[in-house]
């Protein structure tokens, strides 16, 4: 199973710069939060390392996920125009993306750990250890 978070406690000495290696779309899918708080104070130094603005106090767990937007494809084509390999690669990673995130149980998109509600995916729901349907108001 592909990785889509990457986790760190806070040591002393001030660290700020933190490093990741799973793939992502764009730099919006790339979240990161702090004893289960999301927070929006860090950039992107480098495509695959955020440096927070200031660093966290020593225990603070610090985790940085992928959260791969879904609202709408990548691409959209319209009849007579021409595919391009980039636009049906990028819908087919936004899929994918989103598939890893479901089976990432590590990912708030499945555990929810900066709210009160709880996320159970039921096993039945299971096929080869693969999500086939999930239903909000099941």
């Amino acid at each position: 199973m592909a990785a889509t978070t990457k986790p760190y406690t806070q040591q002393a000495g001030g660290q700020t710069i933190y490093t990741f290696d799973f793939p992502y779309l764009k730099t919006e899918d790339v979240k990161v939060s702090l004893n289960g708080a999301n927070t929006t104070e860090y950039t992107f130094p480098t495509a695959t390392s955020i440096q927070l603005n200031s660093a966290p106090d020593p225990g603070v767990d610090i985790l940085i996920y992928r959260k791969t937007d879904i609202d709408a494809a990548k691409a959209v084509f319209s009849p007579g125009s021409a595919f391009r390999a980039t636009d049906l690669n990028n819908n087919t990673d936004q899929s994918l993306y989103f598939a890893q995130e479901v089976a990432d149980v590590s990912n708030p998109l499945i555990s929810n750990s900066s709210s009160s509600s709880s996320f159970t995916l039921d096993q039945s729901a299971k096929t080869d250890g693969s999500v086939i349907y999930y239903s909000s108001s099941a």
